[in-house]
């Protein structure tokens, strides 16, 4: 059975495929790839966006925090609200065609020991495995350090967790500025 052949192109094709067969070969259509979709970025407010991350924490949860059998995912939705409205959480996004695939959540304002200085502390960030190829990962980190500066912040943080992917994290972030400052002891206790 032989179907008839297209009259228009499909869609998202720029142009109907061109034939790449040779003489006395069964024809074969060319592929048109188009170029991926690039990532958005954008500051986001913490209310306009709460409806989708519990998926997003919970594949975070999975696969970076450690001793998940005493410290089982439970977000304080209310202190994220409050930090909200009160201006101290700020929040960089990363988007894929719309869909919310990434997060940098910062804690903006003075410090505790040097309240004459603005901070910008990473409470914590996560991108889909599926975007950190490539420079997804920089652009975000990018794109924070921009809207630091935009804050007028002073001096930035971020935590790396040193057991996720040999803290590849680090070389990205060095790379960016950013130095080796403290280092952070756990312990389980009981």
């Amino acid at each position: 059975m032989t179907l008839p052949a297209p009259t228009t192109p499909l869609p998202s094709s720029p142009a109907a495929p061109a034939s790449t067969s040779r003489p006395g070969q069964r024809p074969r259509l060319a592929l048109v790839r188009s170029a991926p979709a690039a990532p958005e970025f954008a500051w986001e407010r913490f209310n306009q966006l709460a409806h989708e991350l519990p998926p997003l924490f919970h594949e975070h949860w999975k696969e970076l925090a450690l001793n998940q059998d005493i410290v089982k995912l439970d977000p304080n939705w209310d202190q994220f609200y409050a930090f909200d409205v009160q201006g101290i959480l700020r929040i960089l996004t990363v988007r894929m065609e719309g869909r919310l695939v990434g997060y940098v959540f910062l804690l903006f304002g003075p410090h505790l020991h040097y309240k004459s200085t603005a901070w910008a502390h990473c409470d914590m960030f996560w991108l889909d495995p599926i975007y950190r190829q490539g420079w997804t990962g920089v652009k975000m980190f990018k794109a924070l350090l921009r809207g630091v500066e935009e804050m007028d912040a002073k001096i930035a943080s971020v935590p790396v967790k040193l057991h996720f992917m040999n803290a590849r994290v680090i070389k990205l972030l060095e790379r960016l500025g950013f130095k080796q400052t403290e280092v952070l002891m756990t312990t389980r206790i009981g």
